[in-house]
């Protein structure tokens, strides 16, 4: 078809010619003038052909949006694994419902301290993360943060150590409530008696001891309370030496910041001795598996929660599973929101994210700013007891 119809295009500029020239009394330069006019004619109509044609193509199909890489860092010893992971994988499944295609990587060897930080850097070099979620172990957060300072990764951390955001490294975030935080909010909560409450405390050893120690001794300072040494809970202590070691203070608030299992054995030698005091434990252990854990003992147990999360609503509440499903959702945010432009210049962040532990905002230090509600284990389930302002 373009055939034919540049040579009736050429027919009708050759009868447009002759009629130009046989109006001229020379022939020569008309002649030269018409043939150069019939050749932009030609032209002309031939990207009037091209351009209509061009027209009717269908639109180019929209090419698809590469995957969020969202890099998990899980070493063994990490007590909070299954909850991390179960709460990752959610948030995972919730964004690709709406569209947001999330790939999740998780590493994590066991090793001597500095694995984490190699882990880190592979999931950055290698796996190409474009973010990190840090697990709750000091050291292995802190191993990360060492590795996104370098290459500028943006880093949620689920870590409760006041030191985590220490380094003031803009693209890092803390987004559980700090140790310091949940202390002083639980000893706030102790019924008024006239004098500084003296409280207790059990860590576990090394650095993860010596950072949750220097965390719960700034609260108890700040809270007005009278708090000694904090107990060192060494691996080879058996709990009821553990326990004996607590009533000998006579505390009025024994706050027992180690893992899980510790925890709840516990809470069970000091309800055996019919210790009077109340116990309290980080809000890492507010998990179905420290419920169960303490299921019919006759304690009351405390706790400091971000208050946006509902624990009242479930009879088995997860809070760790619950922020690293949050961590998750943010990072996918972020990473959205920069599109093509480098991840780290979002920060620091100047707007406030929905969550399920409720809003998610942040100093421009990386620490969240959060309201906490303090909760008490009771009759088999957690249940609110006071809130308090950031």
């Amino acid at each position: 078809m373009p055939a034919r119809f540049f040579s009736l295009v050429d027919l009708m500029c050759r009868a447009a010619t002759n009629r130009f020239t046989a109006r001229s009394p020379t022939a020569t330069r008309p002649r030269r003038r018409a043939a150069s006019c019939r050749r932009g004619c030609i032209s002309l109509l031939g990207l009037l052909l091209v351009a209509c044609a061009g027209a009717g193509d269908p639109p180019p199909a929209p090419q698809p949006q590469p995957a969020l890489r969202i890099g998990l860092l899980l070493p063994p010893t990490e007590a909070d694994a299954d909850s991390i992971t179960q709460g990752a994988e959610l948030a995972v499944r919730e964004l690709a419902s709406r569209g947001t295609k999330v790939e999740l990587i998780v590493r994590g060897r066991p090793g001597q301290w500095g694995t984490e930080g190699d882990e880190a850097a592979v999931l950055v070099h290698e796996d190409r993360a474009d973010a990190v979620l840090a697990p709750a172990l000091g050291a292995s957060a802190h191993q990360v943060l060492q590795v996104a300072g370098r290459t500028r990764v943006p880093v949620v951390s689920l870590c409760p150590d006041s030191s985590v955001t220490g380094p003031g490294i803009p693209w890092t975030l803390r987004i559980v409530p700090r140790s310091d935080e949940q202390a002083r909010a639980i000893i706030a909560a102790l019924p008024p008696s006239g004098s500084p409450p003296r409280v207790a405390a059990v860590v576990p050893p090394e650095r993860a001891g010596r950072e949750a120690a220097r965390d719960l001794m700034a609260a108890a300072a700040a809270a007005g309370a009278e708090l000694d040494a904090p107990i060192v809970w060494d691996a080879a202590e058996m709990v009821d030496s553990v326990a004996a070691r607590v009533r000998a203070l006579e505390p009025a608030l024994t706050l027992l910041w180690v893992d899980g299992a510790r925890a709840a054995a516990t809470v069970k030698a000091l309800t055996r001795a019919r210790h009077p005091g109340r116990v309290a434990v980080h809000g890492g252990l507010v998990t179905p598996e420290f419920s169960a854990a303490v299921q019919g003992s006759s304690a009351e147990i405390l706790a400091a929660v971000p208050a946006g999360f509902g624990v009242d609503r479930e009879p088995a509440p997860n809070l760790t599973s619950a922020l690293s499903a949050d961590a998750v959702r943010l990072l996918a945010e972020v990473l959205s929101r920069a599109g093509s432009s480098p991840s780290f210049l979002q920060f620091p962040l100047t707007n406030s994210f929905a969550g399920v532990t409720g809003p998610l905002r942040f100093d421009r230090y990386g620490n969240r700013v959060l309201e906490l509600a303090v909760i008490r284990w009771r009759a088999g389930r957690w249940q609110t007891v006071t809130a308090s302002a950031p």
